[in-house]
């Protein structure tokens, strides 16, 4: 099996068992790049799961921090948040409420996380945390992109809950 088929092998197995999964690749946005274009043809031809289509949301966090994490994942929600027309909500649990419930109406969703080795820890621990409150079939599969420095940080102590809950593990060169 050559790494395309592997990469959409992985992203088709996540988003049936909506699952988590790390692609890694040497250079810096390799991994994000493969993962778009592949997972952009399996939403289109992934059958529609409950008469909805499959929904791709792209995470681009900035930083690091599980603020950045929050700011990006909840403006990759909300188109008015993008655009600049519309204020993400001051505290952080309002936010993640929010977030909570834009994944509940649109679901079946795929998170795509760019850059995920740029993730701070307690970012990454909130990425397990929002996957194991929600239960399918709201629950999203989670795709972390990044370089090889992704699969260093998950080996962390303080990550084996998310390192535990990783059904792919995908390397590409």
């Amino acid at each position: 099996m050559d790494h395309e088929e592997s990469l959409r092998k992985c992203l088709a197995d996540t988003v049936d068992m909506a699952a988590i999964a790390v692609v890694t690749a040497d250079e810096p946005g390799s991994a994000s790049a493969a993962a778009a274009t592949a997972l952009a043809e399996l939403a289109h031809t992934e059958p529609a799961i409950n008469g909805a289509r499959l929904d791709i949301v792209h995470v681009r966090p900035e930083i690091g921090t599980r603020t950045a994490l929050t700011n990006a994942l909840y403006a990759s929600l909300h188109p008015a948040i993008r655009a600049g027309t519309r204020p993400r909500p001051r505290n952080l649990t309002d936010a993640n409420k929010d977030i909570e419930d834009q994944l509940h109406r649109r679901a079946p969703v795929v998170l795509a996380v760019h850059d995920a080795h740029i993730l701070r820890t307690q970012a990454l621990q909130d990425v397990e945390g929002l996957w194991k409150d929600l239960h399918p079939p709201v629950r999203p599969a989670i795709v972390l992109l990044g370089d090889t420095r992704l699969t260093t940080l998950l080996r962390r102590p303080a990550l084996d809950g998310l390192n535990s809950l990783v059904y792919w593990e995908l390397s590409l060169p």
